[in-house]
């Protein structure tokens, strides 16, 4: 699913990157999106009542985040910490996608795609959010397993057996910040505007008949892609 957030920005830096966070609830979306490199920000919201209501929050790059990227410049590491909030009544299972897009929308080569998702750092701030071998993504937090293009929120470690994020509680931070390269041969792929698009998807543990992690894929699949 990709929801398509148009906005455009004017000023005098050379250089400017759009962070965009949408939050999926079915068929409708609760988007929230933010500009890096200008002093204007937007948010967008919309609720469903047929699905789990959940939210998306990134509370350091709201307190700190914001301001610093308006001065970003190569080797700046930025504030941006994704997690989702289950704010409906009762436990829920998570997913989470991640894409780059371009100013326009439209998915970005798999090189720049691939240097944006390495500029993103776990909590430590060493720790690459992803490591990518060839077409292979293994992501590197604990918190959540790679599958079939989503970071499905597990327990710790785990790759066969979701967490159940029950009413009222959070998910483990999807990732904490972005480091801007230093060297020009990695830097070029960060001159041109560009999306990081996150998009959360909820379904209720109660609508699955088993813990299999095969089950809970299948019931993703029928409630948002088909």
């Amino acid at each position: 699913m990709r929801t398509k957030i148009k906005k455009i920005f004017s000023g005098k830096h050379s250089y400017r990157v759009i962070s965009i966070f949408v939050l999926a609830v079915a068929l409708v979306v609760a988007g929230i999106s933010y500009a890096f490199f200008t002093s204007q920000d937007r948010v967008d919201n919309e609720v469903s009542g047929t699905t789990p209501e959940i939210q998306l929050l990134e509370p350091n790059w709201t307190s700190t985040g914001s301001e610093a990227a308006k001065h970003s410049e190569p080797g700046t590491t930025i504030d941006k910490d994704p997690y989702v909030y289950n704010n409906s009544g009762e436990a829920v299972y998570v997913r989470i996608m991640v894409n780059v897009t371009d100013a326009n929308g439209k998915a970005v080569d798999d090189d720049t795609e691939n240097a944006i998702l390495k500029a993103i750092l776990l909590s430590d701030g060493n720790t690459a959010f992803v490591t990518i071998d060839g077409a292979n993504i293994t992501c590197n937090n604990s918190s959540f397993y790679y599958y079939e293009g989503y970071y499905y929120y597990m327990l710790d470690n785990s790759t066969i057996e979701l967490q159940q994020l029950e009413a009222e509680a959070s998910t483990e931070k999807l990732f904490n910040y972005i480091t801007f390269p230093v060297t020009k041969a990695e830097y070029q792929y960060f001159e041109e505007e560009f999306n990081i698009v996150v998009t959360a998807q909820a379904i209720t543990v109660d609508s699955v008949a088993s813990i299999s992690f095969s089950d809970i894929v299948t019931k993703f699949v029928e409630v948002y892609e088909s």
